[in-house]
């Protein structure tokens, strides 16, 4: 869970102590949410000084740290203090979709929960959470755009708010609009390889240890699909996952199998 740190040395105290416990990496909250009521979405979190502090204790452990912002302002910021990663980054100008590229900057994003209609969207249920999805809503789409321009590497992230019902819902929908902006190949990395190496910048924290994700090859775990067509042709199909995705394996566990 979250935990509230003001100040320097409080930061490093919550920092050490998260890892400390188990911890694979350090989260940041760096600047405002949609969700969340009270902040303003332009707000900047925590100082710079704070920023670094808790850059500095996950690196001290051999991970990483990442960082929630939406802003443009927010997340140029934390590029330029030294996040390794960006959650949503859901408003961004050219520039510094450019900085992150030159600096390897992954970007852990979401289409699913921004992308559709702010006013129907099921995970904003009042005013103040629409308006704020109304501007990631246009943010995200010049964001993808330079993106795609610069080859960012991209994660499919979660961040999953609301009931679960909009869960079901909205998340199936990055198929559909990735597919706007990034070929199938493309969009399938993003939700393999990527996150397969993005997990192994925890280095010694690395939950997986025994060998990589997000790829087939010998001695990687074996999380597997097997899917009814061919996702390189239509990314479509992996939306309709029900129907079309008939055999889940985690960590050569079988979770759903219908295979005749």
């Amino acid at each position: 869970g979250a935990i509230r740190a003001d100040g320097v040395a409080e930061v490093r105290r919550v920092a050490r102590a998260g890892l400390a416990a188990g911890g694979c990496f350090i989260k940041v909250l760096g600047g405002g949410g949609v969700a969340s009521p009270f902040d303003p979405l332009s707000s900047l979190q925590y100082s710079t000084e704070e920023l670094k502090a808790a850059i500095e204790e996950a690196e001290n452990y051999g991970t990483y740290a990442t960082i929630h912002a939406h802003m443009d302002v927010s997340v140029s910021r934390a590029v330029d203090v030294g996040f390794k990663m960006i959650e949503h980054a859901t408003v961004m100008s050219e520039e510094t979709v450019k900085k992150m590229a030159d600096k390897g900057v992954i970007w852990s994003m979401q289409t699913g929960l921004f992308m559709p209609d702010a006013a129907t969207n099921p995970a904003y249920s009042n005013p103040t959470q629409r308006a704020k999805g109304k501007i990631v809503e246009e943010g995200m789409k010049k964001s993808l755009e330079w993106g795609k321009k610069y080859g960012l590497t991209m994660l499919f992230g979660t961040d999953l708010i609301g009931p679960r019902e909009a869960y079901l819902k909205v998340f199936p929908q990055e198929w559909e609009f990735r597919s706007q902006y990034f070929t199938g190949f493309e969009v399938l990395q993003q939700a393999t390889k990527n996150g397969g190496d993005a997990v192994a910048l925890s280095g010694v924290k690395n939950p997986y240890p025994e060998g990589p994700l997000g790829v087939i090859e010998p001695g990687a775990y074996a999380d597997i699909l097997l899917v009814k067509g061919n996702p390189l042709e239509n990314i479509l199909i992996l939306q309709k996952y029900k129907e079309n995705i008939h055999l889940i394996m985690k960590d050569g566990k079988v979770y759903k199998n219908e295979l005749k």
